[in-house]
């Protein structure tokens, strides 16, 4: 869990964080309101409390993409790593997320397998994120090992 949280803090002070990893993140938080606003998902949430005017999502500090796009001006973006189970709720609105970031030009790795929203696909998938997160450094590593 976390994914949005990951991605946003890594916006937030993309000086200090070279990447950022999502699984069945809800990373496109205006969309997740407009498809679950008015259902049983959204009741435990206050968004109101969270966000502000849920209605002003897009473009506000709180949607990801507008904050990506303001790292990308200054020239400081994080890497990113997003994965999704096909049967997690929030499948469709990762790959329109995952299109969104990549016509943005995000450096965006994203995996995907049969899951949902559940511990047996984050538990099949974490290796893979932890090993995306140490690949620059193992090659940095292994650069100044040789040479």
């Amino acid at each position: 869990m976390g994914g949005y949280g990951a991605w946003h803090l890594a916006f937030t002070a993309p000086e200090r964080y070279a990447k950022a990893a999502s699984m069945s993140g809800a990373v496109d938080i205006e969309a997740i309101y407009k498809t679950f606003k008015d259902t049983t998902i959204s009741n435990p949430f206050n968004w109101k409390a969270m966000f502000g005017d849920p209605e002003a999502l897009a473009g506000s500090g709180s949607d990801l993409f507008a904050q990506y796009r303001a790292c990308a001006a200054k020239g400081c973006v994080p890497k990113l790593y997003q994965a999704c189970g096909t049967e997690d709720f929030l499948y469709q609105l990762n790959l329109s997320a995952r299109d969104r970031m990549l016509a943005l030009g995000a450096d965006l790795t994203y995996a995907e397998g049969p899951g949902g929203h559940d511990w047996t696909f984050w538990d099949a998938h974490i290796q893979k994120v932890l090993n995306w997160l140490l690949q620059d450094r193992q090659k940095a590593d292994s650069t100044v090992m040789m040479g």
